[in-house]
């Protein structure tokens, strides 16, 4: 037999829960009669849901809450009523409004005269009896009232605590053999004292010192007496960290923004936590902007902090931007005068043109004039020059086409699609030269006529192949194993060698010149390898012959290589000045 349904007797609603109220027991209506009452109902008789008891509770609850409230709300007032009444201002209205009469004598009793055996005293009574001192009522004086009321204290019953007193702080401070003690009574100065009381973390203690507005304006002063010195710091002539240093290019030329951030960070870490918590570095990982902002602001405040303002000002000068707009960006802070651009640019040049000559001029001329003197003893030659001759490296050639494509937005007879093709070529110096590697030159061999023998290794050359071997499974393994990727700082990067000083220095290279050819044409490669030539290659000058003296290795990609061939084949095929073009270039395989 199905269960009876039973439904709410509040919502009508089907009661789904195993959990209900029912409201026909004695409980139930003694706790919710209150309830009934507001509401404006009888007893209800029934099963209530769970929402409903809810909703009841909830009213049950918050009646007795309102009643404690109210009753609370009348002790407190009748405590302040009591407190009011006590003063002295209002306790002389009440006086007068209800004056206090002086009584002017005494009403005598009407005796009585008693039959009884007693005989008469002899002692005589006067008419009137005159009255004694005790019941004689004297005025009162409103003075003396006033008076008594100032001395006397008040009840404590009657008065209303003050929320102050919930909390004291007195301090007592002891230096010197002298005892100091003072009343804190400012709210924010005693939840800082009770916070360091508590042991609480400093910001905990300056942030209830920060709720007084004197205590913030004063840390505030703080911060920037900090920064203040911090900027002075990075604005004196020994720091280096914006510093422009007019003669001293190397920097403007290889700025680093890490390395710059790091030292920043050290020289100035209030200045530089503040800036990187108002630009959010940690999320947007905008270290440019960051350093850009903060060098914009030390070269308002001095103009000697401008690396960025000249880096800035030359990239902007070399996309084409013009004198007004240059000074427009250097009243903003963001750039130098167009004047320091234009020494700045005479500097670079200069400079450009003197490691070009230190570099590729002064070892072409040097091969060319121990031509043109003999084949001197070069210690002879570094005895001429007081030991300041410095024999010259060997240089390399490097290249690439440079193609720039111009599309115009709208397409006409007078504007149309233009290309220019350009060949920009670098000079690099040579890290290990042939005399430098000490390898014992061996005449060549004939392969075919050597015994079999020779090709087996041997025991020296098994035990090099075996540590090379060892080596590479060990870097595999600390690359691809978690348990040993800790020892990875300490495991050498690479296979050790007698030349590994030598060419691990970092390759000194430089721009020798854009020449206006393209290396797609045969025609374009020749004169590119012309100007290379005249440039480059030591060779003998007023010569129609054009003997080289010493060749020099040309190279770029492997489209730049073959078409360098092909064109070095052409000019062997023609008949000029000097048949054979002077240009090593490695051959194509």
């Amino acid at each position: 037999m199905a269960a009876p349904i039973k439904k709410c007797v509040v919502c009508f609603k089907i009661i789904s829960d195993r959990s209900y109220r029912s409201l026909s027991s004695d409980t139930s209506k003694e706790q919710y009669r209150d309830v009934f009452k507001l509401l404006g109902i009888p007893d209800l008789n029934g099963f209530a849901c769970n929402v409903c008891c809810n909703k009841l509770n909830r009213i049950q609850k918050l009646t007795i809450d309102l009643k404690t409230k109210v009753i609370s709300i009348k002790e407190e007032r009748e405590k302040l009523i009591s407190t009011v009444r006590g003063m002295i201002g209002i306790q002389t209205l009440e006086k007068e409004n209800n004056p206090v009469s002086t009584p002017k004598g005494t009403k005598r009793p009407f005796n009585v005269i008693k039959l009884t055996p007693t005989p008469k005293s002899k002692v005589k009574k006067g008419l009137f009896a005159s009255p004694s001192a005790e019941k004689v009522v004297k005025p009162l004086n409103c003075h003396a009232v006033l008076k008594s009321k100032t001395v006397q204290s008040d009840d404590k019953s009657t008065q209303t605590k003050d929320r102050s007193e919930e909390f004291d702080v007195k301090v007592v401070v002891k230096y010197n053999g002298v005892e100091r003690l003072k009343i804190i009574k400012e709210e924010h100065e005693k939840a800082a004292l009770k916070s360091l009381l508590n042991n609480a973390s400093p910001r905990a203690v300056l942030r209830n010192f920060s709720l007084c507005e004197n205590y913030k304006r004063e840390m505030l002063d703080i911060v920037k007496s900090v920064i203040q010195d911090e900027i002075k710091q990075l604005s004196k002539n020994d720091c280096e960290i914006f510093k422009g240093n007019g003669s001293n290019n190397e920097k403007l030329i290889n700025f680093d923004m890490k390395h710059t951030s790091q030292q920043l960070q050290l020289k100035a870490p209030y200045l530089y936590q503040i800036f990187s918590s108002a630009i959010l570095l940690q999320e947007k990982k905008n270290l440019p902007q960051m350093l850009s902002s903060i060098a914009v602001l030390l070269y308002g405040r001095s103009q000697t902090t401008n690396r960025l303002q000249y880096i800035l000002g030359l990239t902007l000068q070399k996309c084409g931007l013009n004198r007004e707009g240059i000074n427009i960006i250097h009243d903003l802070g963001m750039s130098v005068s167009s004047s320091s651009l234009h020494k700045k640019t005479k500097q670079l040049v200069k400079q450009q043109e003197s490691q070009l000559h230190s570099l590729m001029t002064s070892y072409v001329e040097e091969v060319e004039n121990k031509q043109r003197t003999g084949d001197e003893n070069p210690t002879e030659v570094e005895m001429d020059t007081d030991g300041v001759h410095k024999k010259q490296q060997p240089i390399e050639i490097l290249g690439d086409n440079l193609d720039i494509t111009i599309n115009p937005s709208k397409m006409s007879m007078q504007r149309q699609k233009k290309s220019f093709h350009w060949f920009l070529v670098l000079v690099k110096e040579k890290q290990l030269t042939s005399e430098e590697s000490k390898v014992p030159f061996e005449q060549p061999l004939n392969f075919l006529a050597l015994n079999a023998l020779n090709w087996i290794p041997s025991s020296e050359q098994l035990k090099s192949l075996l540590c090379s071997f060892k080596f590479h499974v060990a870097s595999v393994l600390l690359h691809y194993v978690p348990y040993l990727q800790s020892h990875i700082t300490s495991f050498p990067k690479y296979i050790e060698h007698m030349y590994m000083d030598q060419v691990k220095k970092k390759s000194v290279f430089l721009n020798c010149d854009l020449i206006d050819a393209s290396e797609n044409s045969s025609e374009g490669m020749i004169e590119i390898l012309q100007r290379i030539h005249e440039l480059a290659v030591p060779h003998v000058r007023n010569n129609p012959n054009k003997d080289v003296l010493e060749k020099v290795v040309f190279g770029g990609d492997v489209l730049t290589n073959e078409r360098a061939f092909s064109a070095q084949e052409a000019m062997q095929n023609r008949n000029l000045a000097f048949p054979c073009y002077l240009l090593y270039v490695p051959s194509k395989p």
